[in-house]
């Protein structure tokens, strides 16, 4: 379907009415050379501020149109990447921005190799999610992206900063339990590297430190870094009285665990 000027100007000022009922066929809506309305969007002079709304409303209808090519090869999250837009955002940074998950998750593992600079407020992506208090966000970008910048503006430096004032969400927990649950390696090494204090930090419920939860999800590589870097975290228990060896054992036999080479080597060391 060969995209029409009412669509073409539509997709160009941000108006998202006239693709609403189209939601199954907006990869079909295309430009001679194969662009979709989001590369139309992306590069169009005339966008407007709804141009972050467009954006997210777009993906939510469609989420593929993000990794559609043209015919030259390039997908809206290229063209994103490549001109920017209003304030030098690029993609991540709208989806940061806009605590969309999904779309971190699709635009960082799409490129995993790019920096994502700041926008013209100095503003990387990783530092929008520590301002704004997303550790999912940060934690993805951290363990997708292998040379995630994390600058901010007046020389800031985003993960640097929360490490520091150990910026805790409503449940007590850090950047680093954030890391160690959901199993982000690099995240996590990266986090102990900056301030390992925050392997100390225990949460308001069940007073469990990082290490117990790695313990509890079995993240054996993520155990030895803390275990390395702060060596009598395994002598800390939550409110019941659990050090990381019970959390462990809830989510393996003992069998097993003498039968993995790392656990033989974390307790070699406890």
């Amino acid at each position: 379907m060969i995209l029409n000027l009412v669509l073409h100007k539509a997709a160009a000022e941000g108006d998202i009415e006239p693709f609403n009922a189209s939601n199954q066929n907006l990869n079909r809506i295309l430009t001679p050379i194969k662009n979709i309305i989001l590369h139309i969007h992306i590069i169009s002079p005339s966008r407007t501020p709804k141009k972050t709304q467009f954006v997210k409303k777009i993906l939510e209808i469609y989420p593929p149109l993000l990794l559609q090519v043209n015919v030259n090869g390039d997908t809206p999250l290229n063209l994103a990447a490549k001109y920017g837009n209003n304030k030098g955002n690029t993609a991540l940074h709208e989806a940061v921005r806009n605590a969309r998950l999904n779309v971190v998750e699709i635009v960082t593992k799409e490129d995993p190799e790019f920096s994502y600079f700041g926008n013209d407020s100095g503003e990387t992506p990783l530092y929008i999610a520590v301002e704004r208090k997303c550790p999912l966000i940060a934690a993805k970008i951290l363990e997708t992206c292998k040379s995630a910048a994390h600058e901010g503006p007046d020389g800031k430096t985003a993960l640097h900063a929360a490490v520091m004032r150990h910026d805790l969400d409503q449940n007590g927990w850090t950047p680093l339990h954030y890391a160690e649950y959901y199993g982000c390696f690099h995240a996590a090494e990266w986090l102990l590297k900056s301030d390992n204090s925050a392997a100390y930090i225990v949460d308001k419920d069940r007073k469990m430190t990082a290490l117990n939860l790695a313990a509890g999800q079995w993240y054996s590589n993520i155990m030895e870094a803390i275990i390395f870097q702060c060596p009598d975290c395994c002598e800390l228990v939550d409110k019941m009285g659990w050090n990381f060896l019970r959390f462990a054992m809830t989510v393996k036999s003992l069998n097993n665990f003498l039968r993995n080479r790392s656990f033989t080597n974390i307790i070699s060391n406890f």
